[in-house]
């Protein structure tokens, strides 16, 4: 099977890594053929006190899991909370100028709305150089858009949680697994 973007333009383009390679905008994605999730994953998906959608390429990574309708389904009828961290800077083609509000979007339209209920944002300065590099490379600082995130009713849990190891931007594993264990006692506890 392959994953198929559906770009802006109309194009239809097959296969993750090409559609990373067309650096241009994806409306939908889905698959050329009917996909099963996993029975192991839908029952972790059901037990779960906390589910995490993880940073990464937000359109070729984390969506493909998401476009899977018993996934949606059982994401939807779970009673845990869902915690989204949030990509720290754009990705060319795939996010460009998006804000948190934005990559939330991507998520809530294969979930449904409301079902992210808290997200994780690095709010710290990128060091200069890097961002100079990352601009060189057409990405930016994802902007947290405070006020439309909370007119959606959603948790902002905001920190510095950007590290720099080997020339790229990573999220501080530490700083945000803390952030993430924290949320999940003050919300389930």
């Amino acid at each position: 099977m392959d994953l198929v973007g559906i770009m802006t333009d109309g194009r239809e383009i097959y296969g993750e890594a090409q559609i990373t390679q067309a650096r241009s905008h994806i409306r939908e994605l889905h698959y050329d053929k009917p996909v099963h999730a996993n029975p192991d994953v839908l029952k972790a998906v059901a037990e779960a006190d906390l589910i995490v959608f993880s940073s990464g390429s937000l359109l070729t990574s984390i969506t493909p899991h998401i476009v899977i309708p018993e996934i949606q389904e059982a994401v939807r009828r779970s009673s845990a909370r869902t915690l989204y961290v949030c990509n720290m800077i754009t990705q060319p083609g795939e996010t460009d100028d998006y804000a948190v509000s934005t990559h939330i979007d991507v998520l809530e339209r294969y979930l449904g709305t409301g079902v992210v209920n808290a997200v994780i944002a690095n709010n710290g300065e990128l060091p200069h150089d890097v961002r100079l590099y990352a601009k060189s490379e057409g990405k930016a600082p994802v902007v947290i858009d405070r006020e439309q995130i909370r007119r959606r009713g959603i948790r902002l849990i905001e920190d510095n949680i950007a590290v720099v190891e080997d020339g790229y931007i990573r999220h501080d594993s530490l700083k945000t697994a803390y952030l993430m264990f924290a949320y999940l006692m003050n919300e389930t506890g």
